[in-house]
């Protein structure tokens, strides 16, 4: 055995020890979170651009495009939860289920389509990618993301348009009972994406 055969070898075996594996017979999970988006309102403001729309139908036309299975998309604010019902689906544009080499293509391909827009084009993501348990759990998933989503989006919306006594260290509740006391609940609840997010699932297509 050659020295350079030897030490590929070992390379390779100790690079495959410490790698993520996932179950590709689990649904999947995508997360991507956009970086000091929510807390730098300047130069992208969530309440009066289109960037989670834009950043929903990015993540629509990558699926589509790239990864054929059934799937359910939601983003609030400045993220992101793509739910495969198959891993198995997913994984099959990979070599293996490598958490780290899958989540780093597929950010890539998400960003392909994602900063065509030139005001995009210095926005990073972190992505996370993991399994759930099962079917029944990507509802739960989606509903808790949606909560977190809808806290979130108090927050950012008092930050824009109340006093800093009015939010800071409040709860939620206690942010809404004042964003109606300055006669801005309509106005807050009107911005349908920004308070709830946006919903939309991908039906696997039978191959030709």
């Amino acid at each position: 055995m050659s020295l350079n055969y030897e030490y590929n070898y070992k390379f390779k075996e100790l690079e495959k020890k410490y790698r993520i594996y996932l179950n590709k017979e689990k649904p999947l999970v995508i997360r991507l979170d956009g970086k000091n988006i929510t807390k730098n309102h300047r130069e992208i403001n969530l309440l009066t651009s289109n960037f989670t729309q834009d950043l929903h139908q990015s993540v629509k036309n990558c699926i589509k495009t790239t990864y054929n299975s059934n799937a359910t998309i939601y983003s609030i604010l400045d993220e992101t939860s793509i739910a495969f019902e198959s891993g198995e689906d997913f994984f099959s544009c990979f070599d293996d289920t490598n958490q780290i080499y899958a989540s780093n293509i597929f950010l890539q391909d998400f960003l392909s389509y994602f900063w065509k827009k030139p005001e995009y084009q210095n926005v990073k993501f972190g992505i996370s990618m993991f399994s759930l348990l099962n079917q029944q759990a990507i509802e739960t998933y989606i509903a808790e993301r949606k909560r977190l989503g809808r806290i979130v989006a108090i927050d950012y919306y008092a930050k824009e348009k109340l006093e800093r006594w009015m939010y800071h260290q409040q709860s939620s509740a206690n942010i809404i009972k004042n964003i109606k006391q300055k006669g801005l609940l309509y106005d807050f609840e009107r911005n349908k994406s920004f308070v709830q997010g946006i919903y939309s699932t991908q039906t696997k297509k039978a191959l030709q």
